[in-house]
């Protein structure tokens, strides 16, 4: 014969997984965060030591791609 929980042991446990849902979202958010700075600082790293501070050439190609491919609305005046 099975025991049924007792409505404490059913708030108990509804609060518990609460608390793991919790959790996991600030997890969530600061693993987020830490790979953010991580990903930004490589960049830095990588402009300072690899292009000595200048800037990349090749977003001037892709911005320049998109541009001859993308169709636009004449009323955006771009």
């Amino acid at each position: 014969m099975g025991r049924q929980a007792s409505p404490a042991t059913d708030d108990l446990a509804r609060e518990v997984r609460a608390l793991i849902n919790d959790a996991r979202a600030e997890l969530g958010a600061t693993v987020n965060a830490v790979l953010t700075r991580l990903y930004w600082r490589v960049g830095r790293r990588l402009r300072i030591d690899v292009l000595r501070g200048a800037r990349a050439g090749y977003g001037k190609q892709i911005i320049g791609k998109r541009k001859s491919s993308t169709v636009l609305n004449p009323a955006w005046n771009c």
